[in-house]
């Protein structure tokens, strides 16, 4: 890294500001940097976070009883799903990296996916019903969609040679209609739009 990109190292504070009261409190300590966007829980009790140590790891911070904090090894984005206490995480806990749900004070964790390959950056739709998510195996990766209710996970695109761009593997349309990612192929960059069934790629 450059002076200006090094991760930091040394500890900081997670802190709150009540804007209307004009107050600061600390809510947890923080060993390492903090990756990626902070998610709040619809509710405004839980705060989560990812960070950086020897793994990545994902800490759920709770602001009322800010004694407790849950941790599980994690990679970042964290979304919450809908208007619920359910974090949305890829996760090696007790595993490969799986896509996991699990309550805000740790209970009820899920495996949705449970495969020998890396999946990873799930992306929650609109609606909350479905998760879009990237399978890293076999020399490629494969975006695959799966059902939050139902687990019956179907495969959207893949090939051989292809590659998907890790800081963009899905992201889905306002209505939930489509979704979007980012192909590599023999050097060459597309934008690749996904609605049902087929896959268009665009100049």
């Amino acid at each position: 890294y450059p002076p200006s990109m090094e991760p930091r190292t040394r500890p900081g504070q997670l802190r709150i500001r009540d804007l209307a009261a004009k107050t600061d409190v600390s809510i947890a300590t923080i060993p390492t940097q903090v990756t990626g966007p902070m998610a709040w829980s619809p509710d405004d009790r839980f705060l989560a976070y990812s960070i950086i140590l020897e793994t990545s790891e994902t800490r759920i911070v709770d602001t009322v009883a800010t004694n407790r904090e849950v941790r599980m090894g994690a990679s970042r984005p964290v979304t919450w799903i809908g208007q619920t206490d359910t974090l949305l995480l890829a996760g090696n806990i007790c595993s490969g990296f799986d896509i996991f749900t699990v309550q805000a004070d740790s209970k009820n964790l899920r495996n949705h996916t449970d495969s020998p390959a890396r999946d990873l950056n799930p992306r929650l739709s609109s609606d909350a019903q479905h998760i879009a998510f990237a399978t890293w195996g076999g020399g490629g990766r494969t975006i695959r969609l799966l059902p939050v209710a139902t687990d019956a996970i179907r495969e959207l695109v893949s090939g051989p040679g292809f590659s998907l761009d890790v800081e963009s593997d899905a992201v889905w349309s306002p209505d939930g209609r489509y979704i979007a990612f980012v192909l590599a192929d023999s050097g060459d960059f597309c934008l690749g739009v996904q609605p049902r069934t087929t896959v268009e790629i665009l100049p």
